[in-house]
């Protein structure tokens, strides 16, 4: 049993294992469970079990763990994190097409179709419930999916971000505009959904929340539609757009103003400044200097050794 045109890895284990009377995926995996990024290293171990030659098969779609904390996803790595196979989320568009559960669905950015145009959709349009995760098909219930009550058009700019991550994870889509195309072009799919995590990070202000929405394994589709559309926003309008991400991250307002970069801008002078940040190396230094503009262009009152400071830490900063 070959794997549908575009399928899902899980999905069409699931599909394996309902053709060998297995309903459920329980009976591989007792702890961690198959949901879990680490239970996902037994996937070719279970094909293996069901006569299929791991990795013939397994080429032939994406999604599927590798080792340890590294996904292989149409043959690109990227961090296991980035795939969510807890929460089954679809394009109605795409399932009122054909009933196949497609790879791409498992990115956890996956927010929106860049194909339709839509919003994905974590809920049966018929019955209301929550898609099950042990099922291999589209259908939760015995009700006609009426697809068409579920299509929610999504922002342009989102949209638009999917599509230039949809080319770097090699899934069919249309072409994305030029210039944000020629932003992100240096990127590898791995990069790009970093870059995008760390950048719509920057729209919460608070900070546990903050923290756990950059670990992204597990944040509810809601909170990651709204990282995905901040970041989308802000690169779509370049460099306005991203100015006005800037202020929004921003602790406090310009009337109480400290003049220090690492208390009003905590957020963007540790990511682009300090050790572990998400805006470091060479392919990330039109970010850092954009935010070198963008205060030097907005608090030209600052004394000139704040600015300094500021380039010394930019020097430093490795790969730049």
């Amino acid at each position: 049993m070959a794997p549908a045109k575009g399928e899902g890895g899980v999905a069409y284990l699931r599909r394996l294992l309902i053709a060998n009377g297995y309903p459920k995926i329980s009976w591989l995996v007792n702890s961690p469970r198959l949901a879990r990024p680490a239970g996902l290293r037994y996937v070719a171990s279970a094909l293996a079990r069901l006569g299929v030659s791991g990795k013939r098969e397994l080429s032939r779609f994406g999604g599927v763990i590798e080792r340890g904390r590294n996904a292989s996803f149409n043959a690109q790595s990227v961090s296991a994190h980035h795939l969510d196979f807890r929460r089954p989320k679809i394009c109605p568009c795409c399932a009122s097409e054909r009933s196949v559960r497609l790879a791409e669905w498992d990115l956890s950015l996956w927010t929106a179709c860049p194909l339709h145009g839509c919003a994905l959709i974590e809920h049966c349009p018929s019955c209301g419930k929550r898609l099950p995760r042990h099922c291999s098909y589209i259908e939760c219930c015995d009700s006609p999916p009426h697809w068409e009550t579920a299509v929610v058009q999504s922002p342009s700019a989102t949209i638009d971000l999917l599509r230039v991550i949809a080319r770097k994870a090699k899934i069919a889509a249309p072409a994305p505009s030029p210039a944000l195309n020629g932003l992100l072009s240096c990127l590898s799919l791995q990069e790009a959904l970093e870059f995008t995590v760390h950048l719509g990070a920057a729209a919460v202000t608070n900070p546990e929340r903050r923290r756990k929405l950059l670990r992204i394994y597990g944040v509810e589709k809601n909170e990651i539609s709204t990282l995905v559309d901040a970041a989308a926003e802000a690169l779509s309008n370049w460099p306005k757009g991203f100015h006005l991400l800037i202020e929004r991250s921003r602790n406090g307002s310009p009337e109480t103003e400290s003049t220090s970069v690492a208390v009003d801008f905590k957020y963007f002078s540790d990511e682009c400044y300090h050790a572990g940040g998400g805006f470091l190396g060479p392919k990330l230094k039109f970010i850092r200097d954009e935010f070198d503009r963008y205060l030097q262009t907005t608090f030209a009152h600052w004394r000139s050794d704040q600015f300094a400071r500021i380039r010394l830490h930019h020097a430093s900063t490795p790969g730049s």
